[in-house]
């Protein structure tokens, strides 16, 4: 008989970044109506990603409940655009952050020390 199968005997306990329970925590997050890993965070990206992988960042930071902050095509110059960053995140007490920092929340659903 066809049926669901239980998710969790296929959960990754350790990913090979060394987070341990990410999957697990995610479900049960998910399970227990608990608000989602970057709720009421906004995010500003700042950089020359290429296209597929900043829509695949985008689409972790919305799903995953966080907003996109963007200040337009304006800013086309690397550098230009992270010293705008990093003069939006000191006037309003926001952090830059690495793209990297994203990936590793995500991968162990918690947000991780800011570094």
């Amino acid at each position: 008989m066809n049926k669901p199968e239980d998710e969790e005997k296929y959960e990754a306990g350790l990913d090979n970044h060394g987070c341990w329970g990410g999957p697990k925590s995610g479900r049960l997050r998910g399970l227990q109506n608990a608000p989602k890993l970057f709720s009421g965070i906004n995010f500003y990206f700042s950089g020359d990603y290429l296209p597929a992988y900043k829509d695949d960042l985008l689409n972790l930071v919305t799903t995953a409940g966080g907003f996109q902050y963007n200040m337009g095509n304006e800013e086309s110059v690397l550098l230009q655009r992270f010293r705008t960053a990093e003069d939006l995140a000191t006037e309003y007490g926001y952090r830059v952050l690495k793209h990297t920092w994203i990936l590793e929340s995500v991968a162990a659903s918690k947000l991780l020390p800011y570094y």
